[in-house]
């Protein structure tokens, strides 16, 4: 990395890893998600069919006997020196985790149409404590991508400095939210699909590549060709943060807003897997419920 790295990352809210991972550690992340998938089959927590598996790599609310904290190997994953390593020079700070981990094997590919969404708790422009510009938003979503952009025929489609507060009086975003409000139309396709190529940039990855974007950034998986694919996505997720309020707020959300995604409801080895990632000085610790987050994004039942 360089500093010209880190002035893009600032602009555009996100940086492309190389290689982070190697052929033996793919394989191993692999046989990860293949034990996800056998445990969630003898729980039939996930729909199966002849050509298609569907794991979410966020909602544990089907899954009574399995948590990604479970897998030892993704220990391994969670304190990867690169990683870690990288995010903390992109955020300028000790980048610690911030208790969001997941598998995720869709066993489909999107549809040609974009849905760009944030991962941040507080997802409209200006509103909400992710917005506080009294603190730099320092948290950030890490995708490790176990099959590549060809296998797939999938990319990642970002929209370039939608994660700054003044995105929001942008042509850029204009553009977004109607896009977003003509989802429906099917006689507006054409213009969808020519808007989406006007404001997202689409990310094509080899297996092993990660892509990190500040959380606050407009993302969504996109096709990149219609072939049949040999693989479907499959990738890790992970989440990152530097010290302060902005993790601070993540953890409060994932851990208390969004049981969904807390991924220790139903782990059998909590205990000591905050163990390592204190020994790895990776550990934030968790915060008391704050009731409500302004601004923050829940999922209807």
């Amino acid at each position: 990395m360089n500093d010209t790295d880190n002035q893009n990352f600032n602009k555009n809210g996100y940086f492309v890893i190389k290689n982070l991972l190697n052929n033996d550690e793919i394989v191993k992340y692999l046989k990860s998600i293949e034990k996800k998938r056998e445990s969630l089959i003898k729980q039939n927590a996930a729909s199966i069919s002849e050509e298609k598996f569907k794991i979410n790599s966020s909602d544990t609310s089907n899954f009574k006997n399995y948590s990604e904290y479970d897998d030892r190997d993704l220990w391994e994953y969670v304190s990867n020196k690169k990683l870690v390593d990288t995010i903390s020079k992109l955020i300028g700070e000790k980048a610690y985790f911030v208790h969001d981990l997941g598998l995720l094997d869709p066993g489909s590919n999107p549809n040609n149409d974009c849905s760009w969404h944030r991962d941040s708790p507080c997802r409209s422009t200006g509103v909400g404590p992710d917005w506080d510009q009294k603190f730099k938003y320092n948290v950030v979503t890490a995708i490790t991508y176990l099959r590549s952009s060809e296998e797939c025929g999938t990319g990642l489609s970002v929209i370039p400095g939608s994660h700054k507060l003044s995105y929001k009086k942008t042509i850029s975003n204009i553009v977004r939210f109607t896009h977003l409000k003509t989802r429906n139309n099917n006689l507006l396709r054409n213009y969808r699909n020519l808007t989406s190529r006007l404001i997202g940039k689409t990310i094509k990855y080899n297996a092993g590549d990660c892509i990190v974007f500040l959380c606050t950034l407009y993302h969504t998986p996109v096709l990149i060709h219609n072939n049949k694919p040999k693989h479907y996505r499959q990738c890790i997720t992970s989440r990152y943060g530097g010290y302060g309020k902005h993790s601070n707020t993540y953890i409060d959300y994932v851990v208390n807003k969004r049981p969904e995604m807390n991924k220790y409801t139903n782990s059998k080895e909590k205990d000591n897997f905050i163990n390592y990632i204190k020994d790895k000085n990776l550990f934030l610790p968790f915060v008391e419920d704050s009731k409500k987050i302004e601004g923050a994004f829940i999922k209807k039942n």
